[in-house]
C-alpha cells in the first residue's frame, strides 16, 4: 500500500489534500532548508557537529515548520523499522501522529554529510 492511499485512508480530515502528502512533505524540506542554514549560522561552534547534531537541527527546523502548519504529520529522528523488520536506522522519517496508535512511516530518509569533513578518518 502506498503512504499515500494508507494516510487518507485512516485519516481523512487531514488539512493536506488527498494524494499530496509526499509533495507536502518535499516541499516541508526544501523550505526548511533556509532555516536550517540559519541555524547553523547562529552556531558558534559549527565545525564540531557532526552528522547526527546536523540532523537533530535540520528535524527541529522541520518540526516548527510543521507544527506552524497545524498538521498530524510529525518527524522524528532515528527510525527503527516495527512494521516489515528492516535493517538499518535511516536518520529521521515522517509519520502521522495520533493518540492511541502506532503508524507506518510515510516517508524516511537516510542523510549524508557532504562533503565529508576533513581529515577523513574511516
Amino acid at each position: 500500500m502506498i503512504a499515500e492511499e494508507f494516510y487518507y485512508s485512516q485519516y481523512p480530515s487531514s488539512s493536506i489534500n488527498k494524494g499530496t502528502t509526499i509533495l507536502y512533505i518535499l516541499k516541508t524540506i526544501k523550505k526548511s532548508s533556509t532555516y536550517f542554514i540559519k541555524a547553523l549560522n547562529n552556531h558558534k561552534t559549527i565545525g564540531a557537529l557532526n552528522e547526527d547534531k546536523l540532523t537533530q537541527i535540520l528535524v527541529e527546523q522541520i518540526t516548527a515548520l510543521l507544527f506552524d502548519d497545524g498538521t498530524s504529520i510529525s518527524v522524528q529522528t532515528q527510525h527503527n523499522d516495527i512494521f516489515f523488520g528492516s535493517k538499518g536506522i535511516p536518520d529521521f522519517y515522517f509519520s502521522n501522529i495520533e493518540k492511541g496508535q502506532i503508524t507506518e512511516p510515510l516517508f524516511i530518509i537516510e542523510s549524508k554529510r557532504l562533503p565529508a569533513p576533513l581529515p577523513k578518518t574511516r
